[in-house]
C-alpha cells in the first residue's frame, strides 16, 4: 500500500524506470516538436518506448511511418538518447484526443 507521495514517486520510477524530471522534458518537448499533430498525444513510457494515444488507423500509420524521425527529433534533446521506439495505442471509445 502506497503512503505519501515519497512512495508513489518511488513506485512510479520503479515500474517505468523513468525518474519524474525525465518525463516531464520529454512532455514539454513532445509538445514543442509534435504537439501540433492533433491526432496524437503522448501518453507514456515504456521500456524506452514512447506511447502515443491516436484517434484513427490512418494516424497510427503515419506515426509507424514517422517512428524513426519522431525518436531523432526527441532524443536529440538528451545527453544520451534513450528513447527507443514507438508504440501506437487507439483511444478508448468515448475517450477525446486534446
Amino acid at each position: 500500500m502506497i503512503s505519501s507521495a515519497e512512495d508513489l514517486v518511488r513506485s512510479f520510477q520503479f515500474k517505468t524506470g523513468l525518474s519524474l524530471d525525465r518525463m516531464a522534458v520529454l512532455n514539454s518537448i513532445w509538445e514543442k516538436e509534435w504537439g501540433y499533430v492533433s491526432c496524437w498525444k503522448l501518453s507514456g513510457v515504456k521500456k524506452g518506448k514512447i506511447l502515443i494515444l491516436v484517434s484513427s488507423s490512418a494516424a497510427a500509420q503515419e506515426l509507424q511511418a514517422r517512428s524513426r524521425q519522431i525518436v531523432a527529433s526527441l532524443n536529440k534533446y538528451f545527453q544520451k538518447p534513450w528513447i527507443k521506439g514507438v508504440i501506437s495505442n487507439f483511444k478508448q471509445p468515448g475517450e477525446g484526443i486534446s
